[in-house]
């Protein structure tokens, strides 16, 4: 049932040109909600756009809930330049969606790498109010583009095997969230640690 707008009772024209431009409006305003359909239900399992940003309804609110981690913050893997990992890595599915765990602007964006190319992948860099620099890689999908302002909980893309990625599991696909954060000074900073704190 459209939703019912009640007249304002306190301005009452004596001109008869803009009582029949109210009367004109108000007849295609309740045209256009009768004409209007509701919005039919989505599966669970598929992404909505809402502004632009792809949503799911069941989406991980925390880095426990993304996945397993196979490499933790100061760990190393076979790929990292120094020897140390800087970030913190989650395994899951190919196509597990992934959330923005901050508020902040798209700084940079990475398309178009596969498997078995060099360094991150794809991947996608939040930069928050307060200068921290969240890069989330090895998506297989992104959904977000630079300058566009996310909030906490916005999908941006899913987690996916692209860039120099292998498996620590039997039969694995190298499907992973390769997180690291750096805060306004360039500093890696654990992303554990930064998460639960906010």
């Amino acid at each position: 049932m459209p939703i019912q707008y009640p007249l304002n009772k306190s301005y009452t024209p004596k001109n008869e040109l803009y009582n029949k431009m109210i009367d004109v409006s108000q007849s295609l305003g309740k045209a256009t909600r009768e004409a209007t359909p509701a919005p039919s239900p989505t599966p669970t399992s598929a992404p909505q756009q809402t502004g632009g940003i792809s949503q799911y309804q069941n989406i991980p609110k925390t880095l426990s809930d993304l996945g397993t981690q196979t490499t933790p913050y100061g760990g190393s893997t076979r790929y990292e330049p120094g020897g140390t990992h800087m970030g913190v890595d989650i395994a899951n599915k190919m196509g597990t969606p992934i959330p923005s765990f901050t508020g902040g602007t798209v700084t940079d964006v990475r398309t178009g790498k596969v498997q078995g190319d060099k360094g991150y992948g794809n991947y996608v860099i939040v930069t928050t109010p307060q200068g921290e620099k969240v890069r989330y890689s090895h998506l297989s999908n992104n959904f977000v583009s630079v300058g566009q302002e996310l909030s906490s909980g916005d999908v941006l893309g899913t987690m996916g095997n692209t860039g120099s990625t292998y498996s620590q599991f039997k039969n694995g696909t190298g499907s992973h969230l390769d997180l690291r954060i750096q805060d306004a000074y360039g500093k890696f900073i654990s992303p554990i640690s930064y998460i639960s704190s906010h």
